[in-house]
Order: C-alpha cells, then structure tokens, then sequence
C-alpha cells in the first residue's frame, strides 16, 4: 500500500525528533491557490519510531526545505516506511515507524490508495 499524499510539494517548517518517545513531528505548509485556503497547514506524525535516516549533498544553508515527493507504504506486518525527498534526489529522509498519523488521523494499514 502506497498512500499520500496532500504532503507533495509541501514547505516542511519543522521537525523534531523525541529520542525517549521513539517519535518524529513534522510541521509543513502547502501553498495551493486552487483551495480556500490557500495555505493548509499539516502535522505529519510517526510513532514508535525504529529507524531514522536523513541524507544529504545539497550544500547548506537552505532558504527552506521543500517536499518534493513523499512516499508511504506498508512494510510486513510491523509498520510503515516513509520515503521524503526534499529538493532532489540528493537529499532526503527516510523513517521506518509502527504508525503513521495525518493531522491527528491514523492512517491504517491496506487503505486504498487516493490522490490528494
């Protein structure tokens, strides 16, 4: 299963990492003009957190850190994956967690894929 997400081309505000909650909160804006509001702001939630894995050979500093692409899948019987580039190829983040919440809205396991 492969789902989001209204989180592509989203400005990721922040991100903080809770080593004793196993737990990684990411704040992020989309800008879209098609919808009222323009901007929609989201929180992008894992728990139980088991792996956590950012890379990158994108000189620093950055003006902002953009969303490029954002994948979430299932993985066995444990968890999700969640697959973020920011800007390219060359940068990115990579999360295995137990769970997965979307504006406080846990996202189950063999959901359907939808386009946001």
């Amino acid at each position: 299963m492969e789902f989001p997400h209204p989180l592509w081309a989203a400005t990721l505000d922040s991100l903080s990492v809770d080593l004793l909650q196993h737990s990684v909160v990411m704040n992020l804006h989309v800008t879209d003009s098609s919808r009222s509001p323009k901007v929609q702001y989201h929180v992008f939630e894992l728990q139980g957190v088991h792996d956590f894995h950012w890379f990158s050979s994108i000189p620093a500093p950055w003006n902002y850190a953009e969303v490029t692409e954002i994948h979430v899948r299932t993985e066995g019987t444990a968890g999700f994956v969640v697959d973020m580039m920011l800007w390219s190829e060359d940068a990115g983040l990579v999360i295995k967690a137990e769970s997965v919440l979307l504006d406080g809205v846990a996202q189950e396991r063999g959901a359907a894929n939808s386009p946001a």
